[in-house]
């Protein structure tokens, strides 16, 4: 996450360790895994959305979502209805979908954290 950062925004916005000493208390999985899920809902998620003024589409690449299965990405795009149901269908072709929502069982899903550091090459 750090190094996406680092290069996206500067070294000045490094994410500090603070944010997960609370992991440290932790004695069961269970715990560990409803820890980090508020970890990353609350404080991380947030965080990041001020740092990037909302630009979802880097948030999300900051979280390495590109690379992840759908359901995996703590940042999905599009809506409810599908973009070429609301516009004629150059209009459509010309604007893209940049409508975004957080993945709220992206942060009970493991694979959603693993994603975050595995790269494909």
């Amino acid at each position: 996450i750090n190094h996406r950062i680092e290069v996206l925004l500067d070294k000045d916005h490094l994410i500090g360790h603070s944010y997960f000493w609370s992991l440290h208390d932790k004695n069961s999985k269970t715990e560990l895994e409803d820890e980090l899920s508020l970890i990353f809902s609350q404080n991380i998620i947030p965080l990041l959305q001020e740092y990037f003024f909302d630009d979802w589409a880097r948030i999300g690449w900051v979280l390495n979502d590109p690379d992840k299965k759908s359901e995996d990405r703590f940042i999905q795009s599009g809506g409810d209805k599908a973009i070429n149901s609301l516009f004629s269908g150059s209009i459509a072709e010309q604007l893209g979908d940049r409508r975004y929502q957080i993945n709220e069982s992206a942060f009970d899903n493991a694979a959603s954290y693993q994603g975050i550091i595995q790269v494909k090459t």
